[in-house]
């Protein structure tokens, strides 16, 4: 798969990056906003895990992703748990999981090869 994180703490990015590249996916980092729409507006990727707290607003990058028609599929990966506020808003910009941070990388990497698997999308 060709995976965007977009998360603002370069240590955990470089760390979620280490262990989906090991496991044989493309992987590209962005830490704002922008700079992911940007790359996400050059090059396809079939996934982007997304911090929702991104420094120039990471709820805004999805919904103009998704108003954009971008169908990229998102995995949500913040420390903000999941509120009934925070679904109701998520609902519609179709978002395959949502996970809180502290995070075990396994629950991480299960569910982008789920992912993979069930849209049958190959390792890079």
């Amino acid at each position: 798969m060709k995976i965007m994180i977009a998360e603002p703490l370069p240590g955990l990015a470089n760390f979620i990056s280490k262990g989906l590249t090991a496991e044989g996916h493309a992987v590209e980092i962005r830490r704002t906003r922008e700079s992911a729409l940007q790359l996400l507006g050059a090059f396809h990727f079939d996934l982007l895990i997304l911090e929702l707290n991104l420094p120039d607003g990471g709820l805004m990058l999805l919904q103009q992703l998704r108003a954009e028609g971008g169908r990229v599929h998102v995995i949500i990966l913040t420390e903000h748990p999941l509120t009934p506020m925070t679904a109701i808003r998520l609902q519609p910009l179709d978002v395959a999981a949502y996970i809180t941070k502290p995070f075990s990388y396994s629950k991480l990497a299960i569910q982008v090869n789920e992912l993979a698997a069930r849209e049958a999308i190959l390792p890079a």
